[in-house]
């Protein structure tokens, strides 16, 4: 059955069949999962929570999706919170990362998982489907055998759209915070997600995704 076929009778694709059987999903734990305005849109409302409460910020050099809380030059990058931990070896684990009592772990958002989960391990590079050789998987290394091709590249390029909207978002919000330099505002991680709540239309026009 074609993969279209497969996503409107309600199956899973092959890549989301591997992704659950994994019970370690290490990629949760070594991967920081960057955001969009319309990712924490979705999560906030669905689950009723303020997404400074699942949300952490990292330093980063200039780039399209980094943010700005002053006239400094430093920018951010916005990402799922990971969760509090002892671990000195591994890497903390993603906030919404639950185990079983069978020891397996589960993504605790579903459907709710940012684009960037959604896509992994694919990306579209010049016009080609791309699979991440160091995706940080324990349970295998992805191949094209692994995904439906057609499917894989239609949700690769509704990430790219919405990454691409994000990054006119945080454009306008860094020029917003430029602009009010010079009556010494002072913004927080607070202040940008509540812009973006703001500013995004995810609720009322969902850019056409696809469910998995």
């Amino acid at each position: 059955m074609p993969a279209s076929e497969r996503q409107h009778a309600g199956l899973l694709l092959s890549k989301e069949v591997l992704w659950l059987a994994c019970k370690e999903k290490t990629c949760c734990s070594v991967r920081v999962v960057f955001v969009t305005d319309r990712d924490v849109a979705r999560i906030a409302s669905a689950m009723h929570v303020e997404p400074w409460s699942f949300l952490a910020y990292y330093e980063t050099p200039p780039r399209p999706d980094a943010f700005i809380l002053d006239a400094s030059g430093q920018h951010y990058c916005l990402a799922l919170a990971k969760q509090p931990t002892r671990r000195t070896v591994t890497p903390a684990p993603c906030i919404f990362l639950v185990q079983t009592r069978d020891r397996y772990r589960r993504c605790g958002l579903g459907d709710l998982r940012p684009a960037a989960c959604k896509t992994f391990p694919s990306e579209i590079v010049e016009g080609v489907l791309h699979l991440a050789l160091q995706s940080g998987c324990s349970c295998r290394t992805w191949s094209h055998g692994d995904v439906d091709i057609e499917a894989e590249s239609t949700i690769a390029r509704w990430r790219e759209a919405e990454l691409s909207d994000y990054c006119s978002v945080v454009a306008r919000w860094n020029d917003l915070v430029l602009a009010r330099q010079a009556g010494d505002d002072e913004f927080d991680l607070d202040d940008f997600c509540a812009y973006l709540l703001s500013t995004s239309d995810a609720a009322r026009h969902p850019i056409q995704a696809v469910s998995l």
